[in-house]
């Protein structure tokens, strides 16, 4: 078993990366992650900003 851990960034507004406080446990798989970010966070959002959507990996 490997120690597969989920790391979240945010993007600052000079374009560096953050590591962001972001807790996601590490038995969701990449499929399944989507829903469990909305599952989790959908009461913060907002009419012009509710989706949870893939935005690229590197």
């Amino acid at each position: 078993m490997t120690d597969a851990r989920w790391r979240s960034h945010w993007v600052g507004a000079d374009g560096k990366l953050g590591l962001a406080q972001l807790a996601i446990p590490p038995d969701v798989a990449p499929a399944d992650l989507a829903q469990y970010l909305y599952d989790i966070y959908h009461e913060n959002a907002t009419p012009t900003n509710g989706d949870v959507f893939e935005i690229g990996a590197k």
